[in-house]
């Protein structure tokens, strides 16, 4: 019993550290997406005039900085703590945004189907509590993220990565599948 939660535990660190290393790699590989994503964003004045120049190289080093601060030992729980902060900040993002379907949020760097903006509300709530999570075991863990307990957390995570990042364009199938079944 006490390997498997030494994989759990590991589990929820490295599956924070997974998502943010695909959201970097998406805007990376995709940047001209993810900067045209931040001008499309439809959020009050004041704020697009101060971020639209800064959040397409502010947040991939935010998110550089995070994942090299979770996988060190030493720095881990600063890590996890920005962590939470930073999928608040997309979440808050999100919700201020003025389009009730976001055709692209930018959040992969890949341009989505027009899903609702609920959608991706629910998914960054999912990545909240899974960062909250790995926050709160981070303590627990003792076991190192390179033993073997954190290669099968590693593995068994990843996954789980794909499955988020695609949980809103699943979402929206599913809520027009029943929207259109009640019809």
């Amino acid at each position: 019993m006490g390997r498997v939660v030494r994989v759990v535990e590991a589990g929820s660190i490295l599956l924070t550290v997974e998502v943010l290393a695909a959201s970097l790699i998406y805007k990376l590989a995709r940047w001209h997406d993810f900067v045209n994503a931040v001008h499309e964003f439809a959020g009050p004045r004041w704020l697009m005039r101060m971020a639209r120049p800064v959040a397409p190289i502010v947040v991939p080093l935010c998110e550089a900085a995070i994942i090299s601060a979770v996988l060190v030992p030493a720095t881990r729980r600063g890590g996890l703590v920005a962590a939470v902060l930073l999928v608040v900040g997309f979440t808050a993002v999100v919700a201020i945004d003025k389009r009730d379907v976001v055709a692209s949020c930018g959040c992969w760097g890949a341009t989505s189907l027009g899903v609702p903006r609920r959608a991706l509300l629910a998914r960054n709530g999912v990545l909240v509590l899974i960062a909250l999570a790995a926050l709160a075991v981070e303590r627990e863990a003792s076991t190192s993220l390179a033993s073997r307990a954190g290669v099968t957390a590693a593995l068994l995570a990843a996954p789980f990565v794909l499955l988020l990042l695609e949980l809103p364009t699943l979402l929206h199938v599913t809520w027009f599948r029943f929207s259109t079944e009640e019809a």
